[in-house]
């Protein structure tokens, strides 16, 4: 059994504890506490991806950690509304993103978030990043820098340590 079959496994079962320990609340009943927010899919690299977008102004593209949601920014969403298009999304692997058995490197999962950027009609984004999330995003600076503006990583050692 190769790395990517385990890891893949280990995601799925992940995935599925962590829905049943928060009471399999739908996306589309979390959103409706967000004024301004709604629910999207995107195909890309492969996958359908999940986000939840609000707000206008320049996009901030918020990458949770593992394995949580796009609800895991649910706090601060309103706020950064304000002056920012928010883009929260479901990593491939969690919520209602697809998990597929294989693409777990950070460099692929920084291209699925690379190509809806590119969906979206985005240039340049800002791009906050917890744990994994934070991991991806680094590698979304690292292999496509030209759609970074700014960078923030969360409680996450640096890559080089």
């Amino acid at each position: 059994m190769s790395i990517n079959s385990v890891l893949s496994k280990f995601v799925s079962l992940a995935s599925a504890v962590f829905t049943s320990i928060s009471g399999k609340i739908s996306d589309a009943a979390l959103v409706k506490c967000l004024p301004g927010f709604s629910n999207h899919f995107a195909t890309v690299n492969g996958i359908r991806l999940h986000y939840v977008a609000g707000g206008a102004g320049t996009p901030i593209f918020l990458l949770p950690g593992w394995p949580q949601t796009w609800w895991a920014y649910h706090k601060i969403m309103a706020d950064l509304a304000k002056n920012h298009r928010v883009i929260s999304l479901d990593l491939r692997g969690m919520g209602s993103s697809d998990k597929p058995d294989a693409g777990y490197d950070k460099k692929n999962m920084a291209k699925d978030v690379s190509e809806l950027i590119h969906q979206l009609g985005y240039e340049r984004v800002d791009v906050v990043g917890h744990d994994i999330g934070a991991m991806v995003a680094f590698s979304l600076a690292a292999n496509h820098a030209d759609q970074v503006r700014k960078l923030v990583m969360l409680d996450v050692a640096h890559p080089s340590s």
